[in-house]
């Protein structure tokens, strides 16, 4: 299964060709942006801190936002661990 993920303009994540349904709210891009760009996989600690310092459950909302993006990739990407990993299908 082909995945791109579109973060320039208006983000989009593609599964075969076809537009996934997108995650819910601003934050989920920010987090899937920042877990593809990072040098180095981040604690859930740092994640909640850095995106979710200002939500009444940093964690619960770190927790919620990651399911969406779980939902968003399918079986084209797994998201999982402490520090968050980030693994996208080979193709």
């Amino acid at each position: 299964m082909a995945i791109t993920i579109r973060l320039l303009g208006l983000p989009a994540i593609l599964r075969d060709g076809h537009e996934s349904p997108a995650p819910r709210g601003r934050k989920a891009w920010a987090l899937l942006a920042y877990l593809l760009l990072c040098e180095r996989p981040a604690t859930r600690r740092e994640l909640a801190e850095l995106l979710f310092a200002d939500a009444a459950d940093p964690l619960g909302a770190l927790r919620w936002n990651l399911s969406q993006l779980r939902r968003a990739l399918g079986d084209a990407g797994h998201l999982q661990g402490d520090p968050v990993r980030l693994t996208l299908a080979a193709d």
